[in-house]
Parts: C-alpha cells; structure tokens; sequence
C-alpha cells in the first residue's frame, strides 16, 4: 500500500489504527496494545511466520522496513487457534510487498530534520518467470532530545545533556523470493 510509504516505521503507522496504543519501553522498543491487551497477548505475524524476539516475546514494531510491506492486517474479537497461543488481544498480520505484474518496481527515498535526524528507505519488487522478489532496505538515524540546562531531573538526567533512550539509529532489510505458494522471507535489524 503506498499509505505505508508515509510513515518512518510501523510504529508510526500503528498508531493511527482505532484501538490500538504503541508505547516505546525503556529499551527503545516500540510495542503495540490492542484495547489495552498486553503486547504478550497479541500475535505478530509477517508473511505468516510469528514475528517475536525469543527471549521475551515481542516484537519491535520500529524495527520493520516499511517500504517492504505491502499489507497489514489486524484481527480482533476471539482469536482464532490459526493465531496459535497468546494471541487473546488479537493479531496483526503483516505481508511484504510482491510484484503483481511483469513489471519491476524501484522506489527510493531520503528525509531529514533538524537537529539531527535522517532516513534514507528504498525498496525494490520484480516479478519474472513465475518468481516474485522483493528487496527492501530501511537506515534512519536520531539525536537525542535535549534536557534543558536548568532541569532537576530524577535518574541521572544531566541538566544540558540528552534525555536517556531518546536518541536511536536503526537499519533493517527485508528480502522475499517466492514463486506461487512457496516463499522465503529474510528479516534483519
């Protein structure tokens, strides 16, 4: 969906969908909630592999090249067992983008702000001889926010310095290759 496009990350995107609630923790993560369901309780899915960091469960929604999705699906009411387990606040379904025609598809684009923020995204999809492939690459970078010199702030916070956890660079990059129902989705941050 070109809508996709417009947003930085799928955080950002998430935000806008009714009932949903993304919060950033205190390790820069950004996590959705579903009608206040716990990010625990909410199945993510890409191309339908569970998308889920090992050691606890979650998953990153501001880790994701938008530019390589074409589709977001959310579920919601009584989960489904095709959901599989902890899936009670829902389900958000996310599909990567493919080629629906012969012809190939480049896009790529570049934003900045000031004070020192940047992203440069680009995706690529192609379909030729029955195959479809899809190439996505996502970097963006952000200083942190500036704590005001005459703060007394609690936890170390030092006045004239930058907010703990508010700076962040990231990149990730999305590959699939599939032909009819069989594919191969690569996802790394």
């Amino acid at each position: 969906d070109a809508a996709a496009t417009a947003y930085p990350t799928l955080a950002d995107a998430a935000r806008r969908l009714p009932g949903a609630h993304v919060q950033t923790n205190s390790r820069g993560e950004a996590l959705v909630y579903f009608r206040g369901s716990g990010e625990r309780q909410i199945a993510i899915t890409l191309d339908g592999a569970p998308l889920i960091t090992p050691w606890d469960r979650r998953a990153d929604l501001g880790l994701l090249p938008t530019w390589g999705l074409e589709r977001a699906a959310v579920a919601t009411g009584t989960p489904s067992v095709a959901w599989g387990p902890n899936a009670l606040g829902g389900a958000l379904a996310l599909t990567s983008r493919r080629a629906h025609s012969t012809d190939a598809l480049t896009e790529a684009g570049a934003t900045g702000g000031w004070p020192g923020s940047g992203r440069v995204a680009a995706a690529h999809v192609r379909q030729q001889n029955g195959w479809n492939l899809t190439l996505a690459a996502d970097a963006s970078t952000r200083d942190g926010e500036p704590v005001a010199r005459q703060a007394v702030l609690p936890f170390g916070q030092a006045p004239g310095g930058l907010r703990t956890n508010t700076d962040r660079r990231r990149a990730a990059v999305l590959a699939r290759i599939g032909r009819g129902t069989l594919a191969l989705t690569l996802l790394h941050s």
